[in-house]
């Protein structure tokens, strides 16, 4: 259950918006796969402070394989959304592949998704979806590692002709002064998406920092206190009435091995 402020006055939590998750995985030899849905109800707020603009469910097919150093996955995914304010669906369908190098003080994964978004009355309105993200790991001392990662996704509008692009540039810092014990995280992104025809320009820098803390045996065996600060400042060039600017903090107990 999560409240997003979307509800007006007093209510008993049952009425908040919740989201359900179900998963089966298994393995086969040096093969994982599995299945996942998940059903999200619009107001949701995650425990990363997003909230969900509209009714979601999604599923995905997925699965992956060791190779030594390399790891390989793969997925199909389709989500349904209901657009209440548009009084209209959505449908995405999309297939993800990801390949992922391991070494010793560094590591590196290279990510492709191909999607198709349907929307209107019927479903006859179509976007194509194609993105890519390199991201790497850089361990330069057993306390400290550098996450820098750079990505660019294309919208093609098969109706209108309009293409979007969204590239995407992010860089974080890991500190763990205590192995195992205690971990500090901070990272930074900048995202704009614009289109040839000067009807999209919009600016989005992100910041974060996460302090984790194993406190060990609480009410599990191996329990992590963890506090996560976002802001996210967006600036739309365009129509600037609708910039805006999001602060939200969360504490989380995390209770594991019972």
């Amino acid at each position: 259950y999560g409240s997003g402020n979307t509800i007006p006055g007093d209510c008993d939590c049952l009425d908040w918006p919740r989201m359900m998750r179900l998963g089966l995985k298994s393995r086969w030899q040096g093969l994982r796969y599995g299945v996942d849905f998940k059903s999200v109800e619009k107001g949701f707020v995650t425990i990363s402070g997003i909230q969900s603009p509209e009714q979601r469910d999604e599923g995905q097919l997925w699965g992956e394989y060791n190779l030594g150093p390399f790891n390989l996955r793969g997925s199909i995914a389709e989500s349904w959304e209901e657009l209440l304010d548009a009084n209209r669906h959505r449908l995405t369908t999309a297939a993800t592949t990801a390949v992922q190098l391991n070494r010793s003080v560094w590591s590196g994964t290279l990510l492709s998704s191909y999607g198709l978004v349907e929307q209107g009355p019927d479903l006859n309105q179509e976007t194509t979806v194609f993105s890519n993200r390199l991201a790497g790991l850089y361990r330069p001392f057993s306390v400290l590692s550098l996450g820098p990662s750079i990505g660019i996704k294309h919208e093609w509008d098969t109706a209108t002709g309009y293409r979007t692009e969204s590239p995407t540039t992010e860089f974080a810092i890991i500190y763990t002064p205590v192995q195992d014990k205690f971990r500090l995280t901070g990272g930074t992104s900048f995202t704009r998406t614009l289109n040839r025809y000067a009807l999209t320009d919009v600016m989005t820098i992100g910041t974060r920092a996460i302090m984790d803390w194993k406190i060990g045996n609480f009410l599990g065996r191996d329990d992590m206190l963890s506090f996560n600060v976002n802001y996210n400042r967006q600036r739309d060039l365009i129509a600037t009435g609708n910039s805006s600017d999001h602060l939200s903090g969360i504490l989380q107990l995390k209770i594991t091995g019972f």
